[in-house]
């Protein structure tokens, strides 16, 4: 079950707040440019997150079907509500790869770049030159390149493009055999066993094979949501939302 709050919730803001409050902050300091990439930002990993809790829907719909259906355990099966899933993940798939290319253009915005550097690749490419070695080592810049590098560590921004260019440009999610069907499962822990649903991305996924689709893309989900977080504590303007006194 799919839940937007990134993490336990403690009363602060949702990264998207975060960014709606800054958005209205470069507003009032006249900076509108960069008010208008901030409210993309929070736009795209609302809509992000939206999107995850309809595949979440989804996959509780199809549990319940398998269940009363007496789905056989392990056995791919497969039905036209699928396409919902399939959609929705497309569409995650879509606005975490927008929320990149804002932030970066939010990034480029502030480091000097010309206009035309409004999307990520063409911010790595710009900011990799080698006069700008010193912006590099900044803390959103180095952590944002090194989750695009795909030789990195933690390459999951570089992998979040391929899967986007893949499904959105190459071959539709649900096009292949090894993506087109679920799989319903029961896990037996302590005695009792508890049903589940899969949609396995594919033994030759290449970051992730064999990963059930919905809990590889909350994962992305989720480094997208801590990137954001980090680029708010270091953003030109506030992140605390308007506030008001009643006397």
């Amino acid at each position: 079950m799919w839940t937007p709050l990134n993490g336990p919730h403690d009363g602060s803001l949702q990264p998207a707040d975060t960014w709606r409050a800054i958005a209205r902050n470069a507003d009032k300091a006249g900076d509108t440019e960069y008010a208008t990439l901030a409210h993309h930002i929070s736009f795209s990993l609302t809509a992000a997150g939206i999107r995850l809790r309809d595949a979440s829907d989804g996959y509780h719909a199809q549990l319940i079907a398998a269940v009363i259906g007496k789905q056989d355990v392990g056995n791919p099966f497969a039905n036209i509500p699928m396409y919902d899933l399939q959609l929705a993940f497309h569409s995650v798939l879509s606005e975490l790869a927008s929320t990149r290319d804002y932030l970066a253009a939010s990034l480029a915005s502030k480091l000097g770049a010309p206009a035309k550097v409004d999307a990520m690749n063409r911010f790595a490419e710009w900011v990799k030159a080698a006069s700008r070695a010193d912006l590099r080592i900044r803390p959103v810049v180095s952590e944002i390149l090194s989750a695009y590098d795909e030789t990195s560590a933690n390459p999951w921004l570089h992998q979040l493009t391929e899967y986007r260019n893949l499904f959105l440009h190459r071959q539709p999610l649900g096009s292949s055999s090894a993506r087109s069907h679920l799989i319903y499962n029961v896990l037996t822990k302590d005695g009792i066993g508890y049903p589940r649903i899969e949609m396995p991305l594919g033994d030759t996924d290449p970051s992730a094979p064999g990963q059930d689709a919905l809990t590889r893309f909350i994962q992305l989900y989720r480094a997208m949501t801590d990137l954001v977080k980090l680029a708010a504590e270091h953003a030109p303007y506030s992140s605390e939302p308007e506030t008001f006194v009643v006397r």
